[in-house]
């Protein structure tokens, strides 16, 4: 087992996520299953992602709205969903995806193919800040990839790896992820 020791670090940023009604913010018409809103609040603005969490499937996502980050075309829905986090995760599990959206950035019209793995590749404690204590975790190694499509021809293709904690009986913890890189990003990265 790992120590993972968060409870200091880089203060650089910082966002809120808030778990709320799909309908917060009115932009849930695109995504008429979600039954959940992952509501994340930054200095650039507020987005919102679209899920609803299943027994024995896991976490279904259903796309985004995101006013900074896609202006042009905010709201993506994925075709098809995709369940980015399994019902049962444990050390070694192994789990990936893929789904196709489509945002218009600039004035191009894109095509995205993203695909993803996941690997849980350690456990052990996670130390938070502000006096949150302690909890079990385990660490879940995940690699994306990107392949942007306009008029049907691929034009770029990006890579990202985050490392996600996840505490036992509360979530998401702690999130580690790479810049944006033309290949796949190594496992040690620089943070």
């Amino acid at each position: 087992p790992y120590v993972f020791d968060f409870s200091s670090g880089s203060t650089a940023a910082e966002f809120t996520i808030d778990y709320v009604d799909p309908s917060d913010g009115g932009h849930n018409a695109d995504f008429p299953s979600a039954t959940i809103a992952e509501k994340k609040i930054t200095a650039d603005g507020t987005a919102w992602m679209y899920m609803d969490f299943q027994n024995g499937i896991g976490r279904t996502n259903y796309g985004f709205y995101d006013p900074a980050g896609v202006p042009d075309s905010p709201s993506v829905p994925f075709h098809p969903s995709i369940v980015d986090f399994p019902e049962n995760i444990s050390y070694q599990s192994y789990f990936s995806g893929a789904t196709n959206f489509a945002v218009s950035m600039q004035g191009y019209d894109l095509d995205i193919a993203y695909e993803f793995t996941g690997f849980v590749d350690g456990w052990g404690t996670v130390i938070l800040p502000d006096d949150q204590g302690e909890h079990n975790c385990i660490q879940v190694n995940y690699e994306e990839k990107y392949t942007y499509y306009w008029m049907s021809t691929p034009i770029q293709v990006s890579y990202l790896r985050s490392y996600y904690y996840i505490a036992e009986d509360i979530g998401i913890v702690a999130i580690i992820t790479s810049r944006e890189e033309e290949a796949p990003v190594p496992n040690n990265f620089n943070i």
